[in-house]
């Protein structure tokens, strides 16, 4: 069991680190710069330009980096406010929600981005670990099945 919570803890924060919102990106923090210093910077272009998505996903980020879980949070959760349509902001906000170990709020941007796009498997696979998390088995064991299903079949299987 401990074994499948921190694979769950470490497929969250490569997801919340990873996954880069659509639209333009900013540029990355010149090459020297501490990572306090580029989430400095970050917070001052999203307080210039508080819209600006791409901005709220790279503050978010950087604030994962830093384990700043509850900062991320709110940077994902105006993201999401901006961007309802956006999938990967979902995933984002459900992989951060799980780093702070809250498992109820990962499972409902999970299944925010489980709406958006229904038949994509890695929204599938993190809305399957959100919901087994969040306690929710039977949605979490219907969501499998749709995974096993959009699987392809194995080499030899046809």
């Amino acid at each position: 069991m401990l074994r499948w919570r921190l694979l769950g803890r470490l497929v969250a924060l490569g997801l919340a680190l990873g996954c880069a919102p659509s639209g333009p990106q900013p540029a990355p923090p010149a090459s020297g710069t501490s990572l306090v210093e580029a989430i400095r910077e970050a917070e001052v272009d999203v307080r210039l330009r508080p819209e600006n998505v791409a901005l709220r996903g790279e503050a978010a980020r950087l604030r994962v980096a830093a384990r700043s879980y509850a900062r991320a949070a709110e940077h994902l959760q105006a993201a999401v406010r901006l961007a309802p349509d956006d999938a990967s902001l979902w995933l984002r906000l459900s992989a951060v929600e799980t780093l702070r170990g809250e498992h109820d709020a990962a499972y409902v941007a999970a299944r925010r981005a489980r709406a958006l796009a229904p038949d994509d498997p890695h929204v599938l696979a993190v809305f399957v670990r959100a919901a087994e998390a969040a306690g929710i088995d039977d949605e979490a064991r219907r969501a499998r099945w749709r995974l096993r299903e959009l699987a392809p079949p194995a080499e030899g299987d046809e």
